[in-house]
């Protein structure tokens, strides 16, 4: 194995930091909103079954979707998805 002489930081080593307050906001806000839309999902699925399905699922998507091309890091497309999850 080889030992590195230079001092070269990567992103890796770094401490984590808390996001921003208004990246927590944002955050917050798309978790609630995946939420709202989950739920209006579930009632639309629960109302016209089977087709209700087809209703509910594009919405949960596009915010999704949307989530992650609008905040740099993609893995907030999983906050409006992790609110609409079955618990």
């Amino acid at each position: 194995m080889s030992e590195r002489t230079g001092a070269t930081s990567s992103a890796l080593a770094q401490p984590l930091r808390p996001p921003s307050f208004g990246r927590a906001a944002l955050y917050l806000g798309l978790f609630v909103l995946g939420a709202v839309v989950g739920v209006a999902g579930a009632l639309v699925q629960a109302a016209w079954f089977p087709g209700g399905l087809l209703l509910a699922l594009p919405p949960q998507a596009a915010l999704s979707l949307r989530a992650a091309r609008a905040v740099a890091p993609r893995v907030v497309a999983v906050s409006p998805a992790a609110a609409s999850a079955p618990g």
